[in-house]
């Protein structure tokens, strides 16, 4: 049975100038299918539409365009493209894994699990998750490797295929836990140097701040002496700051009818220090009546509402293009083009060099351990380097230059 094109008139219509577009075809399984693509109306000034179709707008579409999408279908059709793939046990322990730790770990968290378990999947072709073993996760290693995956990348995968392993099969083998010996059980990762990122120093800052507004000079400034990250400086509304206590509070938003459901890393509320030049900063920043959020513009807080009411959650959509828009701004200020990210680790290593204490650093960056926060954020200035090679020399005055 070849794909067909019918006409079919909405319910509730009184005058049927109005009707959809309904492609049916047969399906593997010879049931009957059908796939809504659009609607036609013999009034070309007329903008009817109607509800959203598996979370889409359909478009306004003529008998042309129609037929044309008609053979583009009826093309995926013989290539066996259209048909959904059966689900294997695999793929059901996938989806029933992700659904019940949905609502206790981040979105971006519960993204890198998925990719995870659809990589590992799709290189390896389990049959159920019983059956893997050690040898297995070679295996997936070898064909990671294969696929041109990076090194950095692969052990970001065996990361989360342990964690979902610890938490599915708490009282067996783990075969993705990390070890030093192949014969502990578990498997090797890969060594791969930390990633290079650029200390911003105050005379970099300076040019940076000249060259943006109020609302850009106010999110670098909380990121470079507060360490907030990203999506914490996005949801941030205005019942987070204390002007006269100087502080701003990092805290998980509800699903309200003007905010979005929002929770921030590891689920930790934080109090932070606002900084004068911070402080100055964010009163600066024009409010909007209506927007709840500091650094959500009118017309971007309408497009996500809207959003929302169709079903779609923003979550990390809150601003969009910003890394794009920062490095536009370090390129008017001359300053290196880093990751906005980098900001935060500037502050995290500034606090560490002026004497606090590495646990408070870690509560006041909401870290989950010191060893994270002298591993990844702190840095040896050059101050240090310089100390280091005046010891060295004050040890070889006496041996002179090597002939």
């Amino acid at each position: 049975m070849r794909a067909r094109l019918k006409k079919r008139y909405p319910r509730n219509h009184r005058n049927r100038k109005r009707w959809v577009w309904v492609v049916r075809y047969a399906a593997t399984d010879g049931t009957d299918q059908g796939d809504c693509i659009g609607y036609w109306t013999m009034d070309s000034r007329d903008r009817w539409q109607p509800r959203p179709y598996r979370g889409r707008t359909l478009p306004r579409l003529s008998e042309t365009q129609a037929c044309g999408r008609l053979r583009r279908f009826d093309e995926r059709i013989e290539q066996g493209k259209q048909d959904k793939p059966v689900l294997t046990e695999w793929s059901r322990f996938t989806e029933d894994f992700l659904d019940r730790t949905r609502e206790t770990i981040r979105d971006s968290s519960l993204k890198e699990l998925r990719i995870a378990l659809d990589v590992f999947g799709e290189l390896c072709e389990p049959k159920s998750p019983r059956v893997v073993n050690q040898r297995m996760t070679k295996l997936f290693i070898q064909r990671s490797v294969g696929a041109a995956k990076r090194e950095a990348t692969i052990n970001k995968y065996l990361s989360s295929l342990r964690r979902v392993w610890n938490s599915e099969f708490p009282n067996q083998p783990n075969p993705f836990q990390a070890t030093r010996s192949d014969r502990q059980g578990g498997v090797r990762r890969f060594k791969v140097a930390s990633r290079e990122w650029h200390r911003t120093t105050p005379d970099e800052l300076d040019r940076l701040l000249r060259a943006c507004d109020h609302r850009w000079r106010a999110m670098i400034l909380l990121a470079y002496t507060a360490g907030l990250r990203e999506a914490e400086i996005w949801n941030l509304t205005w019942a987070d700051i204390d002007f006269e206590g100087m502080t701003a509070s990092v805290n998980p938003k509800s699903a309200t009818r003007t905010t979005w459901a929002w929770s921030p890393k590891d689920h930790e509320r934080r109090q932070l220090p606002l900084s004068a030049d911070a402080k100055l900063a964010l009163m600066r920043v024009p409010r909007t009546e209506g927007v709840p959020y500091i650094f959500v513009s009118k017309e971007r807080y309408a497009r996500l509402q809207a959003s929302r009411r169709r079903g779609r959650d923003p979550g990390r959509e809150t601003l969009n293009n910003f890394l794009r828009m920062y490095h536009v701004r370090c390129r008017w200020a001359d300053v290196p083009e880093d990751d906005f990210h980098a900001l935060r680790k500037t502050a995290v290593t500034n606090w560490l060099e002026a004497g606090v204490p590495p646990h408070e650093v870690q509560k006041m960056a909401g870290h989950s351990s010191v060893e994270t926060t002298i591993r990844y954020y702190a840095t040896i200035d050059r101050a240090a380097i310089d100390r280091v090679r005046q010891a060295s020399e004050a040890y070889t005055k006496a041996v002179g230059h090597a002939g």
